[in-house]
């Protein structure tokens, strides 16, 4: 399966996003210039800004967005389940599944400068959803397939960057400004050079010390003295999501009801700590005093954001 996680040349910054949100959160057309919705709410028309080009001088085109979908929906790909249900693209997961051929999915290109998506149900919010939203260069696919995005002589950018060197043994690359881009956001430096070893704050940090670096994350432990040293440089990033683990109710033991019941009774938030009702619960799933209890695994992604940082203080949470 092909994971968001190894996109190459960090498509963020060297593709142009239909919209994106600003450091106030405030939705911005990028590629497209306006969007509108039907009457029924059930279409949302986006029109791309006029003379937008790829880094090789091909036109940007609607149909390199609606390219990029119909990869993502027909050749296994670990977000697509995001545009059938945050998008509610029509048909999305019928053509995922393999019931229904790709072009039945709920997009199309009306011509060069027009994206057309039906949605399954009226979706207000869909000209957030399309911030992720990346064009593929179909015309360099045409040639190369997927081994177009492996080399930095094919990896063709529609954004204000493109890659100019990158260590694929370490993912280092080195970006500099694309001199054919004409949207948006212009880029405010000549050259960005990427280190992933300088992730980890432990590491990052250090090295901004040094003037090793120009920015580092920071840990929760990092995060007092670096208000009171540079409190004018730090940033802040509000993440809209919950974080959870959730019930294989498929396997033993939370495939019994009572079991689940305990787990929820036990769990020591205010509104439902009740550990008498656990214990009762236990006895009735089989479990009295937690007497054969089989061993558990939690299996949980580090993957993504803040997916790392959470995990940890959320099983402790669960050991106690």
């Amino acid at each position: 399966m092909k994971t968001v996680y190894a996109c190459a040349g960090n498509p963020e910054i060297i593709q142009l996003l239909l919209t994106s949100f600003d450091n106030d959160y405030v939705l911005n057309p990028m590629a497209a210039e306006s969007w509108t919705q039907s009457n029924d709410g059930l279409t949302w028309t986006f029109k791309l800004r006029s003379g937008l080009v790829w880094a090789d001088g091909e036109p940007l085109r609607a149909f390199d967005y609606i390219f990029a979908l119909q990869r993502a929906a027909t050749t296994g790909y670990d977000f697509a389940w995001y545009w059938g249900y945050a998008g509610g693209i029509g048909n999305w997961d019928a053509v995922t599944k393999g019931e229904k051929d790709v072009s039945a999915l709920g997009i199309k290109a009306g011509d060069d400068l027009t994206i057309e998506v039906k949605t399954a149900a009226p979706n207000p919010y869909l000209p957030s959803v399309v911030s992720l939203w990346y064009p593929v260069p179909k015309h360099v696919w045409d040639k190369l397939g997927d081994d177009c995005a492996v080399n930095v002589e094919t990896l063709v950018s529609s954004g204000p960057f493109i890659v100019e060197w990158w260590e694929k043994s370490n993912n280092k690359m080195v970006l500099v400004k694309n001199p054919t881009y004409t949207g948006p956001w212009q880029p405010q430096v000549d050259r960005l050079e990427i280190d992933p070893s300088l992730d980890a704050p432990e590491v990052g940090l250090p090295a901004f010390m040094a003037g090793e670096a120009d920015l580092s994350y920071l840990n929760a432990g990092q995060i007092p003295f670096v208000e009171q040293c540079f409190p004018s440089q730090v940033a802040k990033n509000a993440v809209f999501a919950t974080t959870y683990i959730s019930f294989g109710l498929d396997l033993p033991p939370f495939d019994n009801i009572n079991f689940r019941r305990a787990f929820q009774a036990a769990i020591t938030a205010q509104a439902v700590f009740d550990p008498e009702k656990a214990k009762k619960c236990m006895v009735d799933a089989g479990y009295p005093n937690g007497q054969g209890f089989p061993e558990v695994e939690i299996w949980y992604r580090d993957q993504g954001g803040d997916n790392g940082a959470i995990s940890g203080p959320m099983l402790q949470y669960l050991q106690a």
